[in-house]
């Protein structure tokens, strides 16, 4: 089963195709995928996931919803179980 991966930013695919940041982008190759991701245009999961906490410093996290967490593991655990 093939994952998805988000688009850190725009490039074009050997099926000539475009995809643009924030689009997912979905490959059987996982070749593919991990020379899109060592080019710097996808987002590996776990790169995704520190995205979208906001450190404050001194080992607190905010959370998307606003929720502030005290270090990252913590941070990491409560934003997966809001998915």
């Amino acid at each position: 089963m093939a994952q998805s991966y988000k688009v850190k930013r725009l490039f074009k695919d050997t099926d000539k195709q475009y995809y643009g940041k924030d689009q997912l982008y979905t490959n059987t190759s996982q070749a593919r995928i991990d020379e899109l991701i060592d080019k710097g245009f996808l987002v590996a999961a776990e790169e995704e996931t520190e995205a979208e906490l906001k450190h404050l410093g001194g080992g607190h996290y905010e959370l998307p919803n606003g929720e502030k967490v005290r270090g990252k593991d913590k941070a990491i655990a409560a934003l997966n179980d809001q998915s």
